[in-house]
């Protein structure tokens, strides 16, 4: 027999996001110190072959997040799984990696070359897995009601009447140059309207 639910979820809380994976206030430090030394080391050295700048483009991710633990964990297990050529399975132990790149600098050039390809590879993968799909995802956003229409006027008729129904579909669809957002259809009414006063021209 199946457990009651005792409590009802408005949403998704809890089920999918994990969480928050936090260092302690040393580890924290030297991630970040070590993550600042490999920008500015790398920053003026980059190529910029494909419209952008990818260790640019990590240090103002960085710059713009508010989960820095995350990105950082996230950021050094990423570079060492390429530097390394291992596995995204294999377990990775930040303070092994946070030890063993804090010396980047007396590598060969043939080593800090793979550090730069790996920063390259973590640059592309956050283009390919949150910035694209954050455009891709905006642009279908259908635009924002502007507050003059959506807020309530005294003499306009309760929220959920057919009369305020019909008045904001129509304002709405005004804005939208009759064609709905959603499926991008031109309205009916409207076309019939522009028929009988214009008629066949283009």
């Amino acid at each position: 027999m199946a457990v009651p639910h005792h409590r009802h979820r408005s949403s998704l809380e809890g089920v999918i996001v994990p969480e928050p994976q936090h260092l302690t206030p040393e580890e924290h430090d030297k991630a970040t110190e070590l993550f600042n030394m490999i920008i500015d080391y790398f920053e003026p050295l980059q190529k910029s072959s494909k419209k952008y700048k990818p260790i640019t483009l990590i240090r103002l991710t960085m710059e713009g997040i508010s989960v820095e633990d995350e990105f950082l964990i996230f950021f050094f297990t990423f570079i060492e799984h390429n530097r390394l050529g291992v596995t995204e399975d294999t377990e990775i132990c930040l303070a092994e990696t946070l030890s063993s790149v804090q010396s980047f600098q007396g590598w060969t050039d043939e080593e800090r070359h793979v550090l730069d390809d790996s920063l390259v590879k973590f640059a592309m993968y956050l283009i390919e897995n949150f910035f694209l799909p954050l455009k891709a995802l905006a642009a279908k956003t259908p635009q924002p009601t502007p507050a003059s229409v959506s807020r309530l006027k005294s003499s306009e008729p309760a929220i959920g009447t057919p009369q305020r129904v019909s008045n904001l579909r129509h304002l709405c669809l005004t804005r939208d140059r009759h064609r709905c957002v959603i499926t991008r259809k031109f309205d009916a009414l409207e076309g019939e309207t522009r028929y009988n006063i214009y008629g066949d021209e283009k």
